[in-house]
């Protein structure tokens, strides 16, 4: 591999005055221009391109985010652990000098360019984040090649990828998933002492009382807030920083198969999994069912069928007209649930299955926020799960049926659908969804 001669402290070298020049072989302006080829041919060396560990917001607010990057012909193609299963984007980019050295994402990609654009009058820096960063190190295996924000002074680290980038960036995201959707609570330090913590958002939070008298006092007690970004890896999970929680420090946590604990490195420190008591596991879902709607008045028979990834489900038996619902497995929750969604075609219209209010009012919804969990009934005797209302798309809307409705290509109402029927009910209104009870 060739060896670059990297010039960290541009600045200086731009300002040279003509006498400093005399002491090098190649001008100012030559040397700025080899450091910019060498540091594009190393971000273009690697073959499978570049773990790239971003911090999307300056005061860690926003966790941390894990792409793959490959730069060529300046165009990088970016992978994103928060949409793992959509298709690359791509953006110009270009090394540049400057009073530094500057990598530069110069083309809008969603993914990545959604935490720098403005959001509205009132927030014109939007997330606050960069999509500028200076060259400060590179490690001497050239492996590691470590940037910060131009404007907010983010860290951004390039780590050498080594495997395939859609491989890896569909394993962070599972690995996310097992840390940030199971609910770890708590963290056990030194097998008994239990602290409240809070990894959601890829943030790791915990608060603490410092210099806290025994009884308590107002004055003296100082509560302290803590959070730190972390970045997902395929171990588990690193911290931006280090922290301390009574006496033990840690950055590192390594994730467990077995129990679905976090266990730190270099620290007694445990972060077990709490599942609630109506949690149900994944593969539990599978079978067949009768599904009663109408308050009970209605019956069919379904089949929940797992796609054995650990998050979706397909649900047949709910009409003859179209094959299948979707379903999705939250891992937080132990829920499964069923978005709004399209399930077909028909006259170049797209036909959805609504989440419905009914109760609330009647209004509908083809967003596919909203939604409507099967959560586990404990007092029955034989597996079931209530349909209980999901409030993500709104807190005032909650999903207690379905109804069929379609849309036009632009995205257009056009209206009710009652060409296609559900089962058991004949008609394109499933009202008052009621539960599943397996055979």
């Amino acid at each position: 591999m060739k060896i670059f001669k990297y010039i960290l402290i541009v600045a200086n070298v731009i300002s040279c005055v003509k006498d400093e020049e005399d002491l090098f072989a190649e001008s100012a302006a030559q040397r700025v221009n080899t450091a910019v080829e060498n540091y594009t041919d190393l971000l273009e060396s690697s073959e499978s391109g570049w773990v790239m560990n971003f911090y999307p917001s300056h005061d860690g607010a926003m966790g941390g985010i894990v792409y793959s990057v490959q730069f060529k012909d300046g165009v990088v193609t970016m992978l994103s652990q928060e949409y793992p299963d959509e298709d690359a984007s791509k953006s110009l980019y270009q090394v540049k000098g400057e009073t530094e050295i500057l990598l530069s994402f110069d083309t809008y990609t969603e993914n990545f360019h959604q935490y720098s654009e403005p959001l509205g009058s009132s927030y014109p820096t939007g997330y606050e984040s960069d999509y500028e960063f200076t060259f400060k190190r590179v490690s001497e295996n050239q492996d590691t090649i470590m940037l910060k924000g131009k404007r907010y002074g983010q860290p951004l680290e390039l780590i050498r990828l080594k495997e395939d980038p859609t491989d890896f960036i569909n394993n962070i995201a599972s690995m996310y998933d097992k840390i940030a959707m199971l609910p770890h609570p708590i963290a056990v330090i030194n097998g008994t002492e239990e602290v409240d913590i809070d990894l959601s958002g890829g943030v790791f939070y915990f608060n603490e009382y410092v210099d806290a008298p025994t009884e308590w006092d107002a004055e003296n007690k100082n509560f302290v807030e803590h959070y730190v970004p972390f970045i997902t890896t395929l171990q588990g999970m690193k911290l931006q920083e280090p922290i301390t929680i009574n006496g033990q420090t840690f950055q590192e946590c390594i994730y467990n198969d077995n129990d679905r604990s976090l266990t730190a490195v270099g620290a007694n420190v445990v972060l077990p999994v709490i599942l609630p008591e109506d949690y149900t596991e994944y593969a539990d879902f599978a079978g067949e069912y009768t599904m009663y709607v109408r308050n009970g008045a209605v019956s069919f028979p379904i089949t929940l069928t797992p796609a054995g990834d650990g998050s979706n489900y397909t649900i047949t038996g709910m009409s003859n007209d179209f094959p299948s619902v979707k379903a999705k497995f939250n891992a937080a929750t132990g829920y499964l649930e069923i978005h709004s969604q399209t399930v077909g075609e028909y006259n170049g219209n797209l036909v959805w299955l609504c989440c419905w209010d009914l109760a609330g009012g009647g209004n509908l919804t083809w967003s596919e926020t909203a939604a409507v969990n099967l959560v586990r009934d404990l007092e029955a005797e034989t597996l079931t799960f209530n349909f209980k209302p999901n409030n993500a798309y709104d807190a005032d809307f909650n999903t207690d049926s379905f109804i069929l409705w379609s849309t036009t290509a632009a995205g257009a109402s056009a209206g009710q659908f009652t060409t296609w029927r559900f089962n058991g009910v004949n008609s394109n209104q499933m009202r008052n969804l009621t539960k599943i009870v397996k055979k």
